[in-house]
C-alpha cells in the first residue's frame, strides 16, 4: 500500500509529514455482533487488491471516497470487480453485493502520481449502485446532516490498516475548522483503508452522516488532521448523474462513471489513503 503527499493550500504553509503520533482518542473494535448494533450499514468496500470503507444512504447505494474508485493509472475500477461487505467482521457480513454501476465527481481530479489537492478534496466523492438492495436485519441506511459546526462531537466508523478484519468506532473526535470551498478538519485518527469512511454527528438521537474521510495531515501545531467534506450539494448532483448512469441511460456529462464489464481482468492494486500536510 502506497503513501503520497498531497498539496493542500490554504492561507497557511504546508508543514513536512511526519510519523504520525498515536492518538489520544478512544476506539472501539466493533468485532461482535452486538456491538455492531447501529452501525451494520457501514461496510467493507472490496476493490482490486485493496479496501476502502463506505456507507449505505439508500438500500442500494454505497457513499465513498472518489480515490477508491481508481486505480493506479487513474481509470476507473470495472464496477463489477467491487464487492461492499455491510458489517463485516471476521471474514463474515451481513451481506454481499456486487457494484452494479458507479460514478465518481467530475471535479474531484485524479492524478496518476497520487497526490490529492485542496481544488480536489471536496469533491473527492463516489457513489455506488449495488446489482441488488440490502434489507439484511439492522442494516438501515442513514441519513445525511449538513450543518457542521466547529467543536462540535463527530464519530468517526472505520476500516483500516491493523484492523482491517472489523470496523473501529472512535467516538468523541471533533469538528477542527471549515477551511473554504467546504473542506471540513477532524480530530479523528483515520488510516490506511479509512479512505471513504463515513464521519457521523448525533441528531435527534440518531447517527447521520456529516462528511466523508478524504486525506489526513498535520496542522501547524503538529497535531493530526483527518479531512473531509460538506455533503448535501456534492451528494445532489452525484445521485442525478448515478440515475443518469444507469444501464441503458446515457452518461451524464457532469460525472465520470462505469458500469460493470464482463469478464474483465483484474488489476491488483492498492486502495490508497493519501495524507495533506498543513491546517
Amino acid at each position: 500500500m502506497r503513501l503520497f503527499q498531497t498539496n493542500l493550500f490554504f492561507a497557511f504553509v504546508a508543514a513536512c509529514l511526519l510519523a504520525l503520533p498515536a492518538s489520544a482518542q478512544m476506539t472501539e473494535k466493533l468485532n461482535q455482533r452486538g456491538k455492531l448494533l447501529g452501525w451494520e450499514a457501514v461496510g467493507k468496500l472490496e476493490v482490486p487488491g485493496g479496501f476502502c470503507t463506505g456507507a449505505l444512504i439508500s438500500r442500494d447505494t454505497v457513499l465513498t471516497a472518489a480515490h477508491c474508485v481508481f486505480d493506479p493509472q487513474g481509470q476507473l475500477y470495472p464496477a463489477g470487480e467491487m464487492r461492499f461487505r455491510p458489517g463485516y467482521y471476521d471474514g463474515m457480513a451481513l451481506e454481499t453485493r456486487r457494484v452494479d454501476h458507479l460514478v465518481a465527481h467530475a471535479n474531484y481530479h485524479h492524478r496518476s502520481d497520487g497526490l490529492i489537492g485542496a481544488q480536489s478534496i471536496p469533491f473527492d466523492l463516489a457513489l455506488l449502485k449495488l446489482d441488488a438492495p440490502i434489507y439484511a436485519n439492522g442494516v438501515n441506511p442513514f441519513r445525511l446532516q449538513e450543518r457542521p459546526e466547529p467543536g462540535q462531537k463527530v464519530t468517526l466508523v472505520s476500516y483500516g490498516r491493523g484492523r482491517s478484519e472489523a470496523l473501529t468506532r472512535e467516538a468523541d473526535c471533533q469538528i477542527k475548522e471549515r477551511y473554504r470551498d467546504g473542506i471540513i478538519s477532524f480530530s479523528c485518527d483515520a488510516t490506511f483503508g479509512s479512505s471513504g469512511a463515513p464521519v457521523f454527528v448525533r441528531e435527534d438521537g440518531r447517527m447521520r452522516i456529516l462528511s466523508v474521510v478524504s486525506a489526513v495531515g498535520k496542522s501547524r501545531n503538529g497535531a493530526q488532521e483527518t479531512y473531509g467534506m460538506v455533503l448535501p450539494a456534492r451528494i445532489a448532483e452525484l445521485k442525478a448523474a448515478l440515475i443518469k448512469t444507469a444501464p441503458g441511460l446515457p452518461i451524464n456529462s457532469c460525472s465520470k462513471s462505469v458500469r460493470v464489464k464482463r469478464n474483465s481482468s483484474e488489476r491488483g492494486t492498492s486502495a490508497r489513503f493519501v495524507r495533506a500536510p498543513g491546517s
